[in-house]
């Protein structure tokens, strides 16, 4: 190369980018395999002489390229590797001159041979430079593993190859050493193949493929030698492909990143011997004799039974060796690892010891100290020689010393470990809480060895989890199960004295208001001051615990008398009446109470005793807020019925046994139907028809209102959409919805699935909405029915003016119609006085624009008074009692309507 194409080679290899040394690469192996293919398929004399020309001196250039390009520390093995290349290179053009320029068959031997041979000792000392730096030091292991496997084959080819070329008579003596020579250089090439793949060195690329480019170039050999003991063999093809491929190998090796850490050498240490390679080493010898004794005449020559036997003798020898050298590492590494056990052993015991977080005492039977360990002054504070000597019971607590003393002595006595839980005394005056566990040393003055560990924060943390397994975490207050264990004492108690007791169950009335209004912090803060304010209207002798939620319960024990505990019930109403100031706001605690009171003739169990309570609550708060209600045996009665009822609801809701009926809607000035309202109706299987009134509460508490409502707006829907097809219509759809179905998030998207399943036009629709919506704090109830009016449908308040709503609320929402409850309407008779309510709501909602219907219209006189008022719609006995769908049909199909206002009024009353 010119001085120009190395400084040109120099910038790739420090400034040239990977990109670029990989496109040397792969150029490179592209036109090794182009000018193979060349080669194999070329006849001509100027054709064969270029091919053999690129594939013989491109890998020399390759591998000087490459020392050049990648600078390994040890450049000479890759230079040597280029020198036997470049002998190739020599012969191949010798060779291919004589055959093609001079047509004359080249000689065995010729001058060509000599360069052949010549490439074997350069390529086996570059190996061996490389094995020499990968391993400095000795490596026997290794070396046998390779004489093991050279040995071996070289029987194979001498028996096979040799044997055959020296004994052939056509041949001259020179010419049988130069044929036996090329096989000779095979062993020589096997043997340090052998010793660099049983090395431990780093296995890069560049290793793989100098060692994989080596088989093939001895499979070439072995068959071109081979081939030439017949008479039939023609040179080229499937054998020169063999030797090209080792020519791009050995180039492609120098050519790879990889090639500079060949050669670096290895930390030392005994190889592992893995399987494969323990294989390989008792497979090869044992297959290589008897392949020669099987498939060979070599016993029939004299000299052949000594070299076969010479041979294994030796392979049998360097097998012992080997086993002796592996048996030998073992034994070595055995002790090491005993010895370095053991050191680690004492040194980890000692430190063990020296740096224990427990306290390690030695102390006479007398208890004076006699050892100590330095975790004492961690510990207690002390030095360890500041005890050494005295008596350890100058540091146990006087109150524990008797237990303490008599645990370690017994424990000596007893010969087995003794623990025991007692204060230490601290260096500065303080004292910890201390297990300790003594056992005995077995020795000609028995002493005794005592361990000492600070428990003072898992005393500590056990008295936390004590405390809080039976307390609520929130108030402070006594947990369910604390507070059925006081009331079971106090009930125990209660059989010798005839004192009073009784049990208090409160419920918050307005808790979930707050909690989603405000946030559970404002929830959480709202219970702490109801718990301090219970406190604060109970005797100390009294037990106030929380049950649950918003629901708490007190135990009160030796009363003066039954009446007292209503008084007590009184009292913890009146306090929580008084506003909270919570979120920057006033919160009124309203509340319900059960009073239990325990009868003098039966003691009963703690758990009735609460359940009497909550059944009393339940009734209370029934009754309205902020009030309290004594036990009677038929509560009891009542609460087992609702909750059988609400178990058969369940049930009847699975199997369908429900059934839908609607009320029509009239227009009050023509009497004509415009819309009617789904009512649920229950015919229980043996009870019969159960009202709304009855089972609708239940569905409320028991979450069944969900599911019972979302069929009743799939049968209005559908109905609806039906007679609207028929042309019946248009006819509006009233359906109830419970707060609990608004505040479920899935709601609106039900509604939306319902109608499109249906095909009801929305703005057909109406649902039905309680006055109780409007005391709701919640944003989310609101922005709930805002995505409802956004669907298309309407939205009707239900029972106005019964409830707790204001106008200023009434304004924030989205309501279409007002609804005048039936206790209004009941008034319109009987004066002005008992009809301002409904004329009230007629005025308000044409004020803000609403529609307004009339509930519990039963006599004419409402119907005509409601018209004057300009009420729009109305609905009631006097007009149609709910019905089956099928009967509506009836009433549509036939275009009944309750006739014109004049009609219906008798003449004299007719206005004028």
């Amino acid at each position: 190369m010119s001085h120009g194409a190395w400084r040109v080679a120099d910038g790739w290899g420090v400034r040239g980018s990977l990109r670029v040394r990989a496109g040397l690469l792969g150029g490179f192996v592209a036109v090794m395999v182009a000018a193979g293919a060349i080669g194999l398929g070329s006849d001509g004399a100027a054709a064969e002489l270029g091919t053999t020309a690129v594939e013989d001196l491109l890998p020399v250039a390759a591998l000087l390229l490459g020392v050049r390009l990648y600078r390994p520390r040890r450049p000479a093995p890759w230079r040597l590797f280029a020198a036997g290349q470049a002998c190739v290179a020599v012969g191949d053009l010798i060779y291919d001159y004589d055959s093609y320029v001079r047509g004359v068959e080249p000689g065995l031997p010729s001058a060509a041979d000599g360069w052949y041979l010549a490439m074997y000792p350069l390529i086996a000392t570059g190996m061996l430079a490389v094995v020499r730096r990968r391993v400095p030091g000795r490596d026997l292991a290794a070396l046998l593993d390779a004489l093991l496997i050279t040995i071996a084959l070289g029987l194979l080819t001498w028996a096979f190859l040799i044997e055959r070329y020296l004994g052939t008579a056509d041949l001259s003596p020179l010419a049988q050493l130069t044929s036996a020579g090329y096989p000779l250089m095979d062993v020589l090439l096997l043997a340090v193949l052998s010793r660099l793949l049983f090395d431990r060195g780093p296995r890069p690329p560049s290793f793989y493929l100098l060692a994989g480019g080596m088989l093939p170039l001895l499979l070439s050999d072995i068959v071109f030698a081979a081939g030439r003991t017949t008479s039939t063999f023609e040179p080229g093809g499937i054998v020169d492909s063999g030797w090209v491929v080792y020519y791009a190998c050995l180039g492609a090796a120098a050519l790879h990143p990889s090639m500079a850490r060949l050669n670096e050498p290895v930390p030392g240490g005994a190889p592992r011997l893995r399987g494969i390679r323990f294989g390989v080493l008792t497979s090869v010898p044992a297959l290589s004799t008897t392949l020669v004794i099987a498939f060979t005449d070599v016993l029939d020559d004299p000299a052949g039974p000594p070299v076969v036997i010479a041979t294994s003798v030796l392979l049998w020898a360097m097998a012992l060796g080997r086993a002796n050298g592996l048996l030998r590492q073992l034994r070595r590494t055995t002790a090491l690892n005993e010895d370095l056990h053991r050191r680690e052993t004492d040194e980890r015991f000692q430190r063990l010891i020296e740096n224990s977080s427990d306290v390690i005492t030695v102390v006479d039977t007398d208890l004076t100290v006699r050892y100590q360990t330095p975790s004492v002054r961690r510990v207690l504070g002390y030095e360890p020689d500041d005890l050494l000597g005295t008596n350890l019971i100058a540091l146990i607590h006087p109150d524990d010393l008797p237990v303490a003393t008599g645990s370690i002595t017994a424990g000596g006595t007893r010969r087995l470990p003794a623990s025991v839980v007692c204060r230490l005394l601290c260096r500065d005056g303080s004292y910890i809480h201390a297990e300790t566990v003594a056992s005995t040393v077995p020795t000609a003055s028995p002493q005794y060895v005592l361990t000492t560990r600070d428990v003072t924060a898992r005393r500590a943390l056990e008295e936390q989890l004590r405390h809080q397994a039976f307390h609520d975490s929130l108030t402070g207050l006594a947990n369910r199960a604390l507070f059925v264990d006081r009331v079971r004492h106090a009930l125990d108690r209660r059989s010798l004295a005839d004192s009073p007791l009784a049990v208090l169950f409160l419920d918050l009335d307005n808790f979930r208001t707050v909690n989603d209004s405000l946030g559970h912090d404002a929830g959480d803060a709202l219970l702490i001051a109801v718990a301090e304010r219970l406190r604060l209207c109970l005797r100390s002798s009294d037990t106030p615990a929380r049950l649950g939620g918003d629901e708490f319960a007190v135990l009160l024990e030796d009363l003066t008398d039954r009446a007292e505990a209503a008084t007590v019930a009184a009292r913890i109403l009146a306090a929580l009446r008084s506003p909270f100031p919570l979120a920057e706001q006033e919160i009124t605690g309203w509340a319900s109470v059960g009073v239990a009171l325990v009868d003098l003739d039966a003691i009963p169990r703690p758990e009735d005793l609460l359940r009497d309570a909550e059944a009393a609550m339940f009734v209370a708060k029934s009754q309205g807020r902020g009030g309290h209600v004594v036990f009677t045996p038929t509560m009891h009665a009542a609460m087992v019925r609702r909750l059988a009822l609400t178990a058969e609801l369940r049930t009847s809701l699975v199997e369908g046994q429900f059934a839908v009926h609607y009320q029509p809607i009239l227009s009050l000035s023509d009497g004509r139907i415009t819309g009617v309202e789904t009512l649920a109706r229950w015919p229980h299987p043996t009870r019969g028809m159960i009202g709304p009134d009855e089972f609708i509460p239940l569905a409320e508490e028991s979450g069944l209102i969900v599911p019972l409502g979302r069929w009743v707006l799939e049968q209005g829907c559908t109905e609806g959409a039906r007679w609207h097809a028929a042309g019946l219509g248009p006819l509006t759809i009233g359906v109830n919805v419970s707060l609990r179905q608004i505040e479920d998030p899935a709601f609106t998207g039900e509604v939306a699935a319902i109608l499109g399943a249906s095909g009801l036009p929305p703005h057909l629709l109406t649902l039905e909405i309680t006055e109780s919506f409007l005391a709701e704090e919640s944003d989310s109830v609101l922005e709930r029915l805002r995505s409802l009016k956004r669907l298309g449908v309407r939205l009707a308040l239900d029972d106005f003016g019964t409830g707790y709503s204001s106008l200023s609320r009434l304004r924030g929402f989205p309501i279409d119609i007002l609804k005048i409850p039936k206790p209004f309407v009941d008034g319109i008779p009987h004066g002005a006085d008992q009809s301002a309510l409904a004329r009230t709501i007629t005025d308000l909602a044409r004020t803000l624009r609403m529609d307004v219907v009339a509930e519990g219209i039963e006599h004419w006189e409402q119907w005509a008074e409601l018209h004057r008022m300009a009420c729009h719609y109305g609905q009631g006995y006097y007009f149609a009692k709910p019905m089956p769908a099928g009967e509506i049909d009836k009433l549509l199909r036939c275009g009944w309507r309750a006739g014109p206002l004049e009609l219906a009024w008798p003449a004299q009353a007719r206005p004028a």
